[in-house]
């Protein structure tokens, strides 16, 4: 008898453990699909609120990438450079191996080429220049594109002598070597 109520303990236990994670994934599911909506609806500054939503109350979403990537991409859109910067680093940091890091490297040197920091500048043009390798035998240039959560399309293009950033069309920055 006693081993029945343990093993039913055992049971609820489990599955009271388990159920919170399911809410957990589908209401940050929610609020990402609410941010990409917003973002097809022109209300960036609600798509603002939802990813920095996800990023703080679900530190460990399957989207938390994406949103730390579009809240760089929205901070530099209103010109606060010092949030940006914070977090494109912090992407960088949790996320050395995402697609979008050229992209974030790429901000964040027209940041501090802005800023005139001559000495960050040079760290990282390096650290851009030595993500890809250049070795390009066989043709002039390599490209890499993205797609962001807020529906930019980016692209960088590693030439032999340069490399360019740019977004929707339009030259972000170039990066001479």
């Amino acid at each position: 008898m006693n081993s029945i109520r343990i093993k039913s303990s055992l049971i609820i236990l489990s599955i009271a453990l388990l159920l919170p994670v399911k809410i957990y994934s589908q209401e940050d599911k929610l609020l990402y699909r609410q941010a990409i909506q917003e973002i097809k609806a022109n209300s960036p500054d609600f798509a603002f609120m939802h990813f920095r939503k996800i990023i703080c109350a679900f530190p460990q979403s399957k989207y938390r990438e994406n949103c730390l990537f579009a809240m760089g991409e929205y901070y530099f859109s209103i010109s606060d450079y010092r949030d940006t910067a914070s977090s494109f680093n912090k992407f960088i940091n949790d996320y050395p191996k995402a697609k979008a890091k050229p992209f974030a490297l790429a901000y964040l040197f027209k940041i501090a080429k802005r800023e005139k920091n001559e000495k960050l500048q040079k760290e990282l043009k390096h650290a851009i220049v030595s993500m890809q390798q250049l070795s390009l035998l066989f043709r002039d240039a390599k490209e890499h594109k993205y797609t962001s959560p807020l529906s930019k399309t980016y692209k960088v293009t590693y030439c032999i002598d340069k490399v360019e950033f740019h977004i929707n069309g339009k030259l972000l920055t170039q990066i001479s070597y």
